[in-house]
């Protein structure tokens, strides 16, 4: 099984209504699928907005263009350090191509 990390910056939309709800910085970590696991991804967004429904579904959309559900919930480990907040992303299902209309 193969592990692959990445960073850059991208964008967190709302699932619901589509809308951004802030820029953020990013660090995935993605690990290939194989026989007997699916693929997986996860990893941590840095941002200067407060995320008010943390612990609730969200969209990522990464550099690359990727966009993919996850769970975000507050880094109660790294407290809020010069107005950044830090956040911990599991992904929910595959990455896929952005849609159109964004």
């Amino acid at each position: 099984m193969a592990i692959h990390y990445s960073e850059g910056t991208g964008f967190l939309y709302d699932k619901e209504s589509d809308l951004m709800i802030a820029k953020i910085k990013y660090h995935l970590t993605e690990t290939d699928a194989s026989i007997y696991t699916k693929k997986r991804w996860w990893g941590e967004i840095i941002t200067s907005k407060a995320i008010i429904d943390s612990g609730s579904i969200f969209e990522l959309e990464f550099s690359d263009g990727r966009r993919g559900e996850c769970f975000v919930y507050e880094n109660t480990e790294m407290a809020v350090k010069s107005n950044r907040r830090y956040y911990h992303f599991n992904g929910r299902g595959k990455l896929g191509e952005r849609r159109f209309g964004l």
